[in-house]
């Protein structure tokens, strides 16, 4: 993979009971400290033929041409997990006080509109 290299492929142990892929190969980026894990050789017909997970750069993130540059690779792809980390300044007021009590944690699922029928939309879970 361009502006990549190499840094090993090597089998990957079984971790749960059903093993998922066999082997995963790791990239790292020329130009900054990004890491891409791509796992291949599926152990079970119903998976993908591959699972790719990029992982950013601390400093400078992770931008929509980098994770281009990985899916022009991929055929077809869904995302599975989207992390999103927001950094602040310490000057701007936004500690681990303020975090603990101004947010709202939880996981973001489809969910069907009561009122509208079919139309999708992003929910959390409720405190």
């Amino acid at each position: 993979m361009p502006g990549h290299r190499i840094a090993r492929d090597h089998f990957v142990r079984c971790q749960t009971n059903t093993s998922a892929y066999a082997r995963s190969r790791e990239y790292h980026s020329l130009t900054d400290e990004t890491k891409i894990f791509w796992q291949y050789d599926r152990q079970k017909a119903w998976l993908q033929p591959w699972k790719v997970t990029i992982v950013a750069d601390d400093r400078k993130g992770l931008s929509f041409n980098s994770i281009e540059h990985v899916l022009k690779y991929c055929r077809s792809y869904n995302f599975l997990v989207i992390e999103i980390a927001f950094d602040f300044r310490p000057e701007v007021g936004v500690d681990r006080r303020f975090v603990r009590q101004h947010a709202v944690f939880g996981k973001s699922r489809r969910r069907e509109r009561k009122r509208t029928g079919s139309n999708s939309v992003l929910g959390r879970k409720e405190m």
